[in-house]
């Protein structure tokens, strides 16, 4: 596993729609979850798809976006993130030294599968994120719940920064997409559709 490089599907700026505010988000490359009909298969593949990129030039993105587009947070997601666990408590680790900003982060794993691992980097990614949206796509399960797919994923506040907003943020039922370019050929869907967005379009 890289320490400094993260193998990334992709990233993007300005994004409203996957927290609170104004986000970065990343999206990790590779995912063995296999979740049925996940938004993002081609994330999935281990060995392709993706391009590798350091943890410095992700971080050097986020402090210019943070002083010259004064976004609130950061958020990651997949892919599955914890599969570049190291890279990813790296990445954390400056942001946690030098900004303010709030970190989400997605996951297939349930909250207490990634205590289990009694791992060192997942136990400071776990220790300095705000909030965790944890546990696998359920098709059959998709309600329009607020930061996720299905109801049976769940939104681990990790710190009190958004506590006071608890219940209303595991209430709300509100999704909402952004459209960007991945490529110049290639259109990337940002953020969890609508329950039957094809047929409300």
């Amino acid at each position: 596993m890289e320490k400094n490089k993260f193998y990334l599907y992709h990233r993007a700026s300005n994004v409203r729609v996957l927290g609170p505010g104004l986000r970065y988000v990343i999206w990790t490359q590779g995912c063995k979850h296999n979740c049925k009909n996940c938004i993002a298969p081609d994330s999935h593949p281990l060995d392709k798809n993706g391009y590798w990129i350091s943890v410095d030039e992700i971080y050097q993105e986020i402090e210019k976006d943070f002083i010259e587009k004064n976004i609130r947070g950061i958020t990651i997601s997949g892919g599955e993130p914890f599969l570049q666990m190291v890279p990813l408590k790296n990445l954390i680790k400056e942001i946690k030294q030098k900004t303010n900003l709030d970190i989400i982060c997605f996951t297939g794993f349930l909250y207490e599968e990634l205590l289990k691992k009694d791992d060192e980097a997942i136990n400071y990614i776990l220790n300095n994120i705000d909030i965790l949206v944890d546990g696998k796509y359920i098709e059959e399960k998709n309600e329009d719940n607020y930061l996720r797919g299905s109801s049976n994923q769940n939104i681990v506040f990790l710190s009190n920064r958004y506590k006071a907003y608890e219940k209303d943020m595991k209430n709300l039922k509100n999704r909402n997409v952004e459209y960007t370019w991945k490529n110049e050929k290639e259109m990337f869907i940002i953020g969890i559709p609508p329950k039957n967005m094809e047929d409300k379009q």
